[in-house]
């Protein structure tokens, strides 16, 4: 029987993407180029944009089973 890991400590895919837009706003103040930084500040948004996402499509399936 293999060994599973708690929801509760699993990262919910919501927070990856979190952590992934967080990632590009530190690259963003580590560049000087303006246009750099603006391309680092869109993935950042759009990282953004998939967590929220990914939390409504989270809460349509934690429904999907029950009574």
């Amino acid at each position: 029987m293999g060994h599973t890991v708690p929801e509760t400590i699993m990262k919910s895919r919501a927070e990856t993407c979190r952590d992934k837009a967080d990632e590009c706003e530190r690259a963003a103040a580590r560049v000087g180029d303006p246009q750099i930084q603006a391309s680092y500040r869109e993935m950042s948004r759009q990282w953004h944009e998939m967590a929220e996402r990914q939390l409504v499509i989270d809460q349509a399936l934690s429904g999907v089973g029950t009574i």
